[in-house]
């Protein structure tokens, strides 16, 4: 599957695995952006009920673009790019509807990273009510250089985190933006809060911390598109 050209969401391998297999596989998928993920025999039974040899390849529903080339085909449209990037988020159920959410207020890119992120497959879509589909959806190998290729572009990148000092309801957007989500557990990573535009947060009220991560990204989505 890796030379069809097929797109692959992520790649299970057995821990145990031949080092000559592992290494090849392992090049194979990164000169292609594909995830791989070390796993017990044990999950790779769980994934398929036939002979697997030590390896399942996820297929994705949809292809993947590379971030500049999803730029610059929003940029073609004569729209601005509106973006949500994902900086660790692990649930797909989260990343799904972020993406329905991204889509219905108009937004054209959903950016993950490779590795550290919820894999984008079949239960990303339809948790997304198929929205994904409708998306550009690019895989970035680090958030240090996914955020350096949104400015490069012209992208504002609006990182939403506790620690920041200004609100949200204080940011009036006036061109391409990227919002940037972090895990709910751990935030955004210090990658990003050294390395985005702006920071900001959500006010709340209450005895409970934070919003739900899709939650907080409808919320930000929402305010940018009424103020741009």
């Amino acid at each position: 599957m890796l030379k069809s050209g097929h797109p692959i969401a992520k790649i299970f391998m057995f821990r145990g695995i031949s080092a000559e297999v592992g290494r090849l596989v392992s090049q194979m998928a990164a000169a292609q952006s594909i995830p791989v993920s070390r796993v017990p025999k044990e999950k790779l039974d769980t994934l398929s009920r036939g002979n697997h040899q030590g390896i399942i390849a996820m297929a994705s529903p949809f292809e993947f673009i590379e971030l500049d080339a999803a730029l610059m085909h929003v940029y073609e449209l004569g729209e601005e790019p509106l973006l949500l990037v994902s900086d660790g988020i692990t649930d797909v159920g989260n990343i799904g509807a972020m993406a329905r959410s991204l889509h219905c207020f108009g937004g054209q890119i959903l950016a993950t990273g490779i590795g550290n992120s919820a894999p984008l497959g079949d239960a990303a879509l339809k948790t997304s009510a198929g929205a994904l589909s409708h998306l550009l959806v690019s895989r970035f190998k680090s958030i240090e250089g996914a955020l350096k290729t949104l400015a490069g572009n012209g992208v504002e990148t609006i990182g939403l985190s506790e620690k920041a000092n200004d609100l949200l309801e204080d940011y009036h957007p006036s061109g391409p933006v990227a919002i940037v989500m972090g895990d709910e557990e751990k935030g955004l990573s210090d990658a990003s809060l050294k390395g985005c535009s702006r920071l900001v947060k959500i006010p709340l009220k209450g005895n409970v911390g934070s919003l739900n991560v899709s939650v907080a990204a409808g919320i930000a989505l929402n305010h940018i598109t009424r103020h741009r």
